[in-house]
């Protein structure tokens, strides 16, 4: 398991990869089209939002799950 970083500021957003580089999360994202290209934009945004400042106190847009794991939320995206 390798870890590539998605955003960075204050804080760093990681994404889980393969051995070999590959990320769901990154193939995902660029793979969306139509009318979730809005929600990707937003949530490219937010997680922007997180490396500058931290986790969004916003209930509508992420919250707690268990432990370290949070959901991200824009639109029809869920992100954990």
């Amino acid at each position: 398991m390798r870890l590539r970083i998605v955003r960075e500021g204050e804080w760093r957003v990681l994404a889980v990869c393969t051995e070999r580089g590959d990320c769901d999360l990154l193939d995902f994202l660029e793979g969306l089209d139509g009318k979730l290209t809005k929600d990707r934009d937003r949530l490219l945004r937010l997680l922007q939002l997180i490396a500058d400042e931290g986790i969004p106190r916003n209930t509508e847009v992420s919250h707690k799950l268990a432990g370290d794991v949070w959901e991200l939320i824009q639109g029809d995206l869920r992100l954990l």
